[in-house]
């Protein structure tokens, strides 16, 4: 009769086991799409611009307050501070449309940058003379 009895609840007891096990996977699968949300982040400026000085990269982490990259406002151009050889100086002029290679950027893999030249100093400078 005992073993009757066993028998009869086995039915009951697999459907418990079941319901737990399906609880357990929508728990996993709850926690498994929790942790896809903290995996990555779209960033929203609050302004138009575009991106410079980019300091971190894909799949790297980063810390609070650390900053990600610099946005600079469409219409506000950068100005870059040139040392021209002496030798050079007299084939240059405000007004001037310039394209500059980096060194740290082979130009003929990223290309050359194009500006204007805004302004020439009257004075000579040694490299060693220029703030940081």
């Amino acid at each position: 009769e005992q073993l009757n009895t066993q028998l009869a609840l086995l039915p009951s007891e697999e459907e418990n086991q079941i319901d737990e096990l399906n609880r357990n996977l929508s728990d996993i699968a709850q926690r498994t799409a929790q942790l896809q949300g903290q995996k990555e982040y779209i960033v929203r400026a609050a302004v138009d611009g575009f991106v410079s000085n980019l300091q971190v990269k894909n799949g790297q982490q980063t810390q609070q307050n650390f900053p990600l990259m610099f946005l600079v406002p469409p219409n506000d151009g950068m100005e870059v501070k040139l040392l021209v050889p002496v030798r050079a100086a007299g084939f240059v002029k405000p007004g001037q449309e310039i394209e500059i290679r980096y060194d740290a950027f082979p130009y003929q893999k990223f290309g050359l940058y194009s500006g204007q030249l805004a302004h020439i100093s009257e004075s000579i400078l040694l490299p060693s003379e220029l703030d940081s």
